[in-house]
């Protein structure tokens, strides 16, 4: 939780048939910081294809996966980082959001710009993954870039997540 928002962490990791080098990584600001089963449920399925493996903690807003078409495996990080059966960890995604809280522990930020440094480190995520410059990465972006017929600041825009890390200002009314 950061400065009352909570944040729900998605990574990809494949299938043994098919493992993702990359790590799809997936953050979502829980709407009305609210991370109870409904609104977390919502959230997963936005991103998590139905019949999917789902590694979680014991928090109760879990519960129900499995009632709705994933599987689910857990792990009590109060006894064990590793479920020793079967040998589910959260440990990935715990550490895909570490440059994320370092950054704003360190520096702090405004609830209402929380949105735009989770773009940011997703962004960010994404050149090292691809091994890109950053600087040059940028530029390229700032190239690629449509112009939109209003202002991203304005408040009827708001961010989306797209890919790994792409940014998208979407209007809504």
């Amino acid at each position: 939780m950061f400065e009352g928002s909570w944040i729900l962490g998605m990574i990809d990791l494949g299938t043994e048939e098919a493992p993702n080098p990359i790590e799809d990584f997936r953050l979502e600001l829980c709407p009305n910081n609210s991370r109870d089963g409904q609104t977390l449920l919502a959230l997963i399925n936005k991103h998590v294809e139905k019949g999917s493996t789902i590694i979680t903690d014991c928090w109760k807003g879990y519960n129900g996966l499995e009632e709705n078409g994933f599987e689910h495996l857990t792990v009590n990080n109060n006894y064990n980082f590793v479920e020793p059966n079967t040998y589910a960890h959260t440990k990935t995604v715990e550490a895909n959001w570490r440059p994320l809280k370092k950054k704003l522990l360190k520096t702090g930020v405004r609830k209402e710009n929380l949105a735009f440094h989770m773009c940011e480190c997703l962004w960010r995520r994404k050149q090292r993954s691809q091994k890109k410059g950053e600087f040059e990465a940028l530029l390229e972006d700032i190239r690629n870039l449509h112009y939109r017929n209003y202002s991203p600041w304005s408040p009827c825009a708001f961010i989306c997540f797209s890919g790994l890390g792409t940014c998208a200002y979407t209007e809504f009314r």
